[in-house]
């Protein structure tokens, strides 16, 4: 896994769904620009707080992730 530091001159592009993490946590989410405002919506939406520092590429199709049993 190759993890690309969230600056602003390399964040993924708008509405790209992409493996995020804060350097603990690690979970999926899409980056979307309103009004010029950076916004993060993530599968699991009890993450929204989740500061977002490293991010890489998905797969065109990424495995689901099973919440109930945290199996993939």
């Amino acid at each position: 896994m190759t993890w690309k530091r969230n600056i602003s001159d390399s964040s993924p592009q708008d509405n790209q769904r992409v493996l995020v993490s804060d350097g603990e946590t690690i979970t999926i989410a899409y980056k979307v620009t309103q009004e010029s405002q950076v916004i993060w919506l993530f599968d699991n939406p009890q993450l929204k707080d989740l500061k977002i520092f490293w991010w890489d590429n998905l797969p065109e199709l990424p495995p689901k992730i099973n919440t109930e049993s945290n199996t993939i």
